[in-house]
């Protein structure tokens, strides 16, 4: 009776059962509701002897995938959120900005020019890297890679700069950290002559005239900066050799400070053009004097990514801009020419500023050991300039 009662009881268990298993089976979930098509616009892989291109408004800050590409130029003009790129044989990449990593594995033999938040390369060889990143670049298991700085433009660049939250004057692009566990030998190279640009992306087309794209570094909308690796040759017993640097200050209007950090890309130009004797080292967003010199002191002594700035963790909206009490710093390398500067400066933003005032300083550093003193050399005052 018992066994009877018991085979029973199995048996509406598995009468029971079926409807549960068919709901599981035909449950459906919301990444399985997007057509394969919708997901290949958002991918690129096993391409040969081919170009990719993905125009503004395309990706529109979706994830993208690049994978099993051979001989191949690649170009993604458009925010992201994340981008893979995942064995890939002599290519050449270029990727616009980027909100969260640039992750790049088991790749050989490529160029690649990208702007984001993270830059992260493992497994890889043969790489020359022309990089903005806000972060310290990572890299792990790699071999003969070369860094260099972004050096791009095209029309909406900076829009999507702005969209992908990344501030163009925070380039950390040439302060790697190699988590690889063989330390025997060096696995990158920091590379600030862009001698090799024209060379890398050549295959890159340039006569799309909505793009207007160019890898001029006088108009990059990132500055072309040399790394503060350059601070380790400057010799205090060389007349020849000087340390100067320019603070422009934020401004409490939104709407001027936001028209004066506009205006900082084409001082940059200007300077490059007339003081070809000045290396630009670093640009940063600071809040102070003291965080410049922290930063000074902590790069000489490889403890750069200890340094956090304090807005890094700020969840406002418009954190890819300068915020109020900030300033843009301009680290330089070599003697500035006060009174040319204020020429330059002067011209470029008095036009902006009817109505407000702001302030630019010049100040030479001098250092002693691992000590800096900063000089007032100029001050300037822009109040009404009309």
């Amino acid at each position: 009776m018992g066994c009877l009662m018991s085979k029973k009881s199995d048996q509406q268990q598995q009468q029971q059962l079926v409807p549960n298993q068919q709901w599981i089976k035909d449950k459906t979930y919301s990444w399985s509701n997007r057509d394969r098509s919708q997901l290949m616009k958002y991918m690129i892989e096993n391409e040969s002897n081919s170009i990719q291109i993905r125009l503004p408004g395309e990706i529109n800050g979706e994830q993208f995938i690049i994978q099993n590409c051979n001989d191949s130029t690649i170009c993604l003009y458009d925010f992201s959120n994340t981008v893979t790129i995942d064995d890939c044989r002599n290519c050449t990449f270029f990727i616009g900005p980027v909100i969260g990593s640039v992750v790049i594995r088991n790749c050989e033999d490529c160029r690649l020019m990208s702007a984001s938040q993270q830059f992260r390369t493992r497994d890889c060889k043969h790489l020359d890297l022309y990089v903005f990143c806000s972060t310290q670049p990572a890299i792990e298991s790699c071999h003969n890679l070369i860094f260099s700085c972004f050096t791009a433009n095209y029309k909406g660049l900076q829009e999507q700069f702005e969209k992908a939250n990344l501030q163009i004057y925070n380039n950390k692009w040439f302060n790697v950290y190699d988590f690889s566990i063989d330390n025997r030998e060096k696995h990158w190279t920091i590379d600030s002559s862009n001698n090799k640009l024209n060379e890398s992306f050549c295959s890159i087309p340039l006569d799309n005239e909505h793009l207007n794209l160019n890898f001029n570094p006088l108009t990059s909308l990132v500055p072309i900066t040399k790394g503060i690796t350059s601070l380790d040759s400057i010799n205090n017993d060389d007349d020849n050799e000087s340390f100067g640097m320019i603070i422009i200050y934020s401004h409490s209007s939104l709407t001027l400070h936001n028209k004066i950090e506009n205006q900082v890309g084409k001082i940059v130009q200007e300077i490059q053009l007339d003081h070809k004797q000045l290396s630009l080292l670093i640009t940063r967003y600071m809040d102070s004097e003291s965080s410049i010199r922290n930063i000074l002191t902590r790069m000489l002594n490889d403890k750069e990514d200890e340094i956090m700035l304090k807005n890094d963790n700020n969840n406002n909206n418009n954190k890819s801009r300068l915020a109020p009490n900030q300033s843009i710093i301009m680290l330089y390398r070599g003697k500035i020419n006060a009174e040319r500067l204020n020429e330059i400066c002067r011209r470029i933003l008095c036009p902006q500023i009817h109505g407000g005032c702001t302030e630019i300083k010049f100040k030479m550093i001098e250092r002693n050991d691992n000590e800096f003193i900063f000089n007032d050399c100029l001050t300037l005052i822009f109040d009404n300039c009309f």
